[in-house]
């Protein structure tokens, strides 16, 4: 090592509080990189085994290819390449089924070893099949019942599954189609109508022998119609002109697979499917536009990390090369060359970059694993299968961070290396490098000194004359409050839209039955409504019909928006809702309308939501206004469309008909919806609220041919929602009621975590970049100060006081603060209106300023400052004056 080196390792020791602060930015620096670079990584390989645990782990898929078209398609494949075969091999009534009201059936399905593999058929109990004639069941049906065992014998004649639509085809006939697939449920129970599915025998009997359990699937649906068998598949036995489905999973996974798999699609002159979904999570897009748009960003978040980290990082170099100024100056004036000059900061770079690089990696990879343990527990319910965020790294990544450290601190020792390299002993002697400015250069306002006083004036010269250091300040203030509010109104526009798209049920579960006689149900409804769990319940039946209001009930928004009938008359939805009777009361006492005018059949009578609340595209604000004009005690019209459920039901018809079927009196008007009811949005729906006797009696005015099925409502809330979905399915299966349970607290917390997981990355990132710039700050801010002691030592022997120093400090302090805050807050606003704009233009939210943000900005900018100020200017005052005068430097 030569004397130059010798020398500087001995400034960085004599400067351990400068080194320290540089040290740690490289380090926060290297392990943001290195946290971007893991995370990402890490991302991706959480939705690839998401992918793969719903949807299978294959690349390229031929559906129905023929048995001796097989051979082209290996032909095309590579040694490493993994094959996967799969057949439905039948459908089959499962006598002893444990659920036959809604899993009647069993399906068999076929793999070839592959195929076991990477559809993750994971066995948990005994072996796999080893030929056609054995099967492996799922735990749900060995569990169900002892008659599933292991060994034991399962008899099955094959069929195909046969739906018959709803539809109907030119002839009148119902239209149908078989092969459905594992995801249809049974629909036997939902229409008790008719027969709505039924199996076609294909003439094979097959007597299985059960030699494993496997766990279910995470592709299967609870709701299916089967349960799953699994048998082994063999494409040699399969007979002329039978098909199977083949997937490939390729061994080189990059863009050349859509040329590869478009070349077997050709060979065997057959579609050839990719799974796109999991492709892009390896990042492999048929789409080159998408891949650039990844690495856009990707390069975005980098060099907003290498602009904050540069900036800290050349400042802690120029401020070496201003405090060395002399000790170059004396290694010139004895020979030291401009490359020894500019090599001893570059040597300087290297070492600090020696220490922090290796930390910084393992601070980001360590940061990952903490912050992944944290949010798992939200990701639970966001993936399939319980998946979790593992760290995964890969050496691209680590080089990657190596990689871009090491270039931040090159750019951060560039220009310090060059200006040490031009010091002369005369300019370092002189100590002039650094202060080149003309006098009208650090002019101040008389108005100043008036103001703020003499100690005021002298601060703010100061900044003048040193304006690198106090540019670079400023630079990281600015940095600081702009990243802070952009991520701020990011959260913000999130929260608000997500609570937007949200805006409307008012219930954290509802289950919906669909019957023709009430009897069919109310063993289940009863028993519904006692369940423990609930907070609140209320019960409704639904139907929607037509109202036509004239040019005098019609709302202005409605007139000045639709287009009138031929009569001058608006049509307007209406979506009856009945009430059960102790809901129905409590509502109507909060509306103020007698419950004894809602409950007569004879003459129906409605409690009518009469306010909406609509988006109005050009103010570009939700705004509530009156859905019609009309008062209590008028009437209003009610039609049904006879035509189209004429055609549902297989009778003719020729247009669209609607047939007034009777009228209900308006008994009171409100803007309070009821538990179930929700804000819909749409500008012609009216939400009327009946009594049950009133709901059953304008129903039977419809004619009967084309009455629809009831349909019953629940909704509930409740302190545990997923114990009270347990409770109802288990219900729903004890009672044999075909039921649709929603639980729309599910949702909501599924969004609300997938909400806070974003919050949480965006905001660490933030503290990341605001920790590097707050360091950059205290660096500059307290060397600048403990640079300027022959300064505050001359000023104090020729009478400062220290009151006057801290006047002097406090002024420097605000004028930092109101410097960065007068630069960053409108870059600021100009970024939060591109936010909004650029975020918000579909759903024409109000500008959406986080102005809580923007106080802790504020008061976080003067903090900031005034606690380092007031830091470096204490140290300062307790040196003595005679010493600091003699010292040239810290």
């Amino acid at each position: 090592m030569n004397i130059v080196n010798k020398l500087t390792l001995r400034n960085l020791r004599l400067n351990r509080k400068r080194t320290l602060v540089t040290i740690i930015g490289v380090i926060i620096s290297a392990a943001m990189i290195t946290a971007v670079s893991t995370f990402a990584i890490s991302f991706m390989d959480l939705m690839q085994r998401s992918v793969i645990a719903t949807d299978g782990d294959w690349h390229l898929l031929v559906r129905d290819l023929p048995q001796e078209e097989l051979g082209k398609m290996e032909e095309k494949l590579e040694p490493k390449d993994q094959l996967l075969l799969s057949k439905d091999v039948g459908w089959a009534a499962l006598t002893h089924s444990p659920d036959p009201q809604h899993k009647p059936y069993l399906m068999v399905r076929s793999y070839n070893a592959q195929g076991f593999e990477n559809y993750k058929i994971e066995l948990i109990e005994g072996r796999m099949p080893q030929n056609d004639n054995e099967i492996v069941i799922t735990e749900d049906l060995k569990r169900a019942s002892p008659l599933f065992g292991v060994g034991n014998t399962l008899s099955a004649d094959l069929a195909r599954r046969v739906i018959q639509s709803s539809q109907t085809d030119e002839n009148g006939d119902p239209i149908e189609y078989d092969d459905p697939g594992i995801y249809e449920p049974y629909y036997q129970n939902s229409d008790p109508g008719g027969q709505r599915e039924r199996l076609e025998p294909i003439g094979v009997h097959k007597d299985y022998t059960i030699v494993g359990v496997v766990k279910e699937p995470d592709w299967i649906y609870s709701n299916s119609a089967a349960y799953l068998a699994f048998t082994d598949l063999n494409p040699d036995s399969l007979a002329a002109g039978e098909t199977l489905n083949a997937a490939v999973r390729f061994s080189k996974i990059d863009s050349s697979i859509y040329d590869r798999g478009m070349a077997i699609g050709k060979a065997v002159d057959l579609d050839a499917e990719f799974h796109n979904a999991l492709l892009g999570y390896y990042g492999v897009f048929g789409n080159d536009g998408i891949q650039d748009s990844l690495y856009t960003v990707a390069g975005i978040v980098i060099v907003i990390i290498m602009v904050g980290s540069i900036s800290l990082i050349y400042n802690a170099f120029a401020i070496s090369v201003s405090e060395r100024s002399r000790q170059l100056g004396m290694l010139a004036s004895v020979g030291a060359t401009k490359k020894q000059k500019r090599g001893s900061v570059f040597f300087e770079g290297a070492v600090i970059g020696a220490i922090s690089i290796p930390l910084g990696i393992l601070s980001g990879l360590a940061g990952m694993a903490v912050t992944f343990f944290c949010i798992n527990p939200m990701l639970q319910n966001l993936f399939s299968g319980s998946q979790k965020l593992l760290v995964r790294v890969s050496w691209a990544s680590i080089l990657a961070a190596v990689l871009f450290s090491v270039i931040t601190i090159f750019i951060s020792t560039w220009i310090p290396a060059r200006r040490a390299s031009k010091i002369t002993p005369v300019e370092a002697i002189r100590q002039t490098y650094d202060i080149d400015v003309r006098g009208k250069d650090v002019k101040t306002s008389k108005v100043t000194r008036k103001i703020f006083g003499f100690e005021a004036e002298l601060g703010l010269k100061n900044l003048k004359r040193n304006r690198r250091r106090y540019k670079a300040t400023i630079f990281s203030l600015i940095i600081s409050v702009v990243l802070f509010l952009t991520v701020a109104t990011f959260t913000g526009i999130l929260q608000k839209v997500y609570s937007f798209t949200q805006d409307g049920p008012n219930y954290d579960m509802q289950v919906s039955c669909y019957y023709g006689d009430k009897s069919d149900v109310s063993v289940f409804l009863d028993q519904l409504s006692k369940q423990e769990k609930i907070a609140s319940y209320s019960q409704s039946d639904l139907q929607d019909y037509v109202t036509y209001l004239d040019e005098k009930q019609a709302a202005p928004y409605v007139k000045n928006t639709m287009e009138a009938e031929d009569d001058g008359s608006y049509a307007y939805d209406v979506h009856m809702i009945s009430l059960d009777d102790a809901s129905l009361a409590a509502y109507a006492k909060d509306c103020g309308v007698p419950l004894e005018e809602l409950t007569d059949p004879n003459h129906p009578a409605a409690i009518v939501v009469g306010t909406i609340q609509y988006t109005d595209q050009e103010q570009g604000k939700k705004v509530e206004e009156r859905i019609l004009v009309a008062n209590p005690g008028e009437t209003l019209g009610l039609s049904f469309d006879v035509a189209d459920y004429s055609q549902m039901t297989g009778e003719e018809s020729v247009e669209p008909q609607m047939q007034q079927i009777g009228e209900i009196t308006i008994a009171g008007l409100t803007n309070q919806l009821p538990i179930g009811a929700y804000n819909t949005g749409r500008t012609t729906y009216l939400q009327v609220i009946v009594s049950e006797s009133v709901f059953d009696a304008v129903r039977d005015m419809v004619p009967e041919p084309v009455r629809p099925d009831r349909v019953t409502i629940a909704f509930m809330n409740s302190s545990d929602p997923m114990g009270l979905q347990e409770d109802v399915e288990e219900l729903s299966e004890k009672t044999s009621t075909a039921a649709n349970i929603t639980n729309l607290f599910e949702r909501r917390q599924q969004g609300e975590n997938l909400q806070l997981i974003i919050s949480v990355f965006a905001y660490g990132f933030v503290v990341l970049i605001v920790a590097i710039c707050v360091a950059n700050i205290f660096n500059t801010i307290s060397t600048s100060i403990s640079l300027r002691r022959r300064e505050f030592a001359m000023l104090q022997s020729v009478g400062m006081t220290p009151k006057g120093f801290n006047r002097m400090i406090r002024f420097e302090s605000i004028f930092y603060g109101l410097k960065a805050l007068l630069y960053g807050l409108p870059i600021s606003g100009a970024a939060i209106l591109a936010m909004n704009a650029a975020l918000t233009s579909g759903f024409r939210l109000d500008l959406i300023i986080p102005w809580s943000s923007v106080l802790i900005v504020v008061v976080g900018v003067f903090l900031v400052v005034g606690m380092t100020m007031l830091y470096s200017g204490r140290k300062v005052k307790k040196e003595n004056i005679i010493d600091s005068l003699k010292m040239e430097n810290i």
